[in-house]
């Protein structure tokens, strides 16, 4: 697996993410300014200003978020890992010998990219082989449900 083209692809995807919550962003705040003397009379007005202000503010968030996550990702290299972390490419299989190949990058949302998803290492899937090598065996919580979860290989 080409681990340069999947961190290529998900730069792109953060960066396309980032350009559409800043339009958003815009648009949020535009929705909270008021004109010269004019106050919000009623209500609905008031709502609606708030309401602006509240999306704006959670965009604001999002959009650090994202700048964050490229900022970590430009340090993310494509080279072999023995241990999971950002970078790592790995397969796990369930107890229903289901397998899965994941890529740990940061801002990863699960995204397939060439039959990989792109998971972050908060991921229920990740988070308990952190540093972990492969043979690792973790339960993980899979809607509601505890899973076996065997880490095969990383790479």
């Amino acid at each position: 697996m080409d681990k340069r083209r999947l961190i290529d692809a998900h730069r792109v995807a953060l960066q396309t993410a980032l350009s559409s919550l800043r339009i958003g962003q815009d648009a949020a705040r535009a929705g909270t300014r008021v004109d010269g003397t004019h106050r919000p009379a009623s209500r609905g007005e008031r709502a609606a200003v708030t309401s602006e202000g509240y999306l704006a503010q959670g965009l604001n968030q999002r959009i650090a978020d994202l700048e964050g996550h490229l900022r970590v990702l430009a340090e993310v290299t494509p080279t072999l890992r023995k241990t999971v972390a950002n970078g790592a490419l790995v397969s796990i299989e369930d107890e229903q010998g289901r397998r899965q190949t994941l890529f740990v990058v940061p801002g990863g949302d699960g995204t397939v990219h060439d039959g990989v998803a792109l998971v972050s290492s908060t991921s229920p899937w990740i988070r308990p082989f952190l540093g972990q090598g492969a043979g690792e065996v973790a339960d993980v919580v899979v809607g509601g449900n505890r899973v076996e979860i065997e880490l095969l290989e990383v790479s």
